[in-house]
């Protein structure tokens, strides 16, 4: 995300910017200190991250952790590849537009749709596949509706008849565009409907299909009123109290692949999903993570602070 700042003109000051320029920022730092007592430093309370996906943990990332945890991680293989992660944007990137092509502005005006990533891509955090999330909503609107929108309304009130009428056409629409990328695509009935796809270059991606429309007994009401996106709100309000994003994701990292190795891991399996460990990860670091002094606090969070951490998981 990039901010916009414009500088004021000073007469003393010759060398004085006058136009705006614009700089990346990833973070909101939260300062804080006693009310009642002014001569203790200010210390950082929480990392805010911008925006709702986290940038990926690697071992080229500045600002992060002491270099020899990020050596650890990379010894063991922990980080995912800037290759791995790059795929997996390009694949994400052209199913969101694949599905543009069908579901925008002009072919429907009471129903809009969104296309999401969730769980370790939206952590930024190694992960074998890219899960995302196909939501349609039906919404209030002052416009007619198109033939498309019709088409939904009569769909609406069978839940099943409309999910498998959107999956038939996402499905089209990938056979359309990316046959020749994809060695398979298939559906997977879940708790909600999914279409699992592999291409060429061995990139998973697992597309959740979720359709929110409105009730008849809550139109009068709140028309525009939709349940939380799943795997994507809940997130979001995770990294809200993580104290600090990047310490976090190296230790739900390290948690995470020993659950898996111990055969720990998946709620399909009995066990804790992945977005339990992650509350878990968030909770250690909000109560035993030691305030926050400054950046170079953050930047020089050792391989010792980790392990401490990681005892403190272990322990409750």
């Amino acid at each position: 995300m990039n901010f916009s700042y414009t500088t004021s003109t000073f007469d003393l000051e010759p060398c004085s910017l006058n136009e705006s320029f614009e700089f990346p920022v990833e973070y909101v730092y939260i300062l804080q200190r006693p009310h009642d007592n002014d001569t203790v430093p200010f210390h950082i309370a929480y990392q805010l991250p911008l925006g709702s996906v986290l940038q990926p943990i690697n071992s080229k990332q500045l600002n992060c952790v002491d270099r020899k945890l990020q050596e650890f991680f990379q010894l063991m293989n922990l980080y995912e590849t800037s290759q791995s992660y790059k795929r997996k944007q390009e694949k994400f990137e052209k199913l969101s537009s694949c599905f543009e092509q069908m579901f925008n502005k002009d072919t429907l005006h009471c129903f809009t749709h969104s296309f999401l990533p969730y769980g370790s891509f939206r952590i930024g955090i190694n992960g074998q596949d890219l899960d995302t999330v196909f939501v349609l909503n039906e919404i209030k609107s002052i416009n007619n509706e198109t033939s498309f929108d019709e088409t939904l309304h009569q769909l609406k009130y069978d839940i099943n008849a409309l999910n498998n009428y959107i999956i038939n056409l996402l499905e089209r629409q990938i056979e359309g565009n990316l046959k020749d990328e994809i060695i398979y695509y298939r559906k997977i009935q879940a708790l909600f409907p999914i279409i699992s796809i592999l291409f060429n270059d061995q990139t998973k991606v697992e597309i959740f299909v979720q359709i929110q429309t409105n009730k008849e007994q809550n139109t009068q009401n709140n028309s525009n009123f939709h349940e939380p996106i799943i795997g994507v709100h809940e997130t979001e309000y995770l990294f809200v109290h993580v104290r600090c994003p990047p310490i976090f994701q190296h230790l739900l990292t390290f948690i995470r692949t020993w659950a898996q190795h111990a055969g720990l891991y998946g709620r399909a399996y009995g066990y804790l999903s992945g977005y339990s460990w992650a509350i878990l990860c968030a909770y250690i670091c909000h109560k035993y993570l030691s305030p926050i002094k400054s950046l170079s606090s953050i930047e020089h969070f050792s391989i010792e602070e980790f392990f401490s951490l990681v005892q403190q998981f272990f322990s409750i």
